[in-house]
């Protein structure tokens, strides 16, 4: 069973990451150093967090 992820609707996002990260069987690497594992982690609060700007 598999569950829907933060970005299964986005594929733009999706793509960016697997750009920048790489690509494991079709789904985003997860890397296994620890700052490349934090700025994973970073970049996707990013991409879920609306600019105040945008936000109300």
């Amino acid at each position: 069973m598999k569950g829907l992820g933060l970005l299964d609707f986005n594929t733009d996002q999706v793509e960016q990451l697997k750009a920048k990260y790489g690509e494991d069987k079709g789904d985003i690497r997860f890397p296994l150093e620890g700052w490349k594992a934090l700025a994973l982690i970073d970049d996707l609060k990013m991409m879920q967090t609306l600019p105040e700007w945008k936000q109300s």
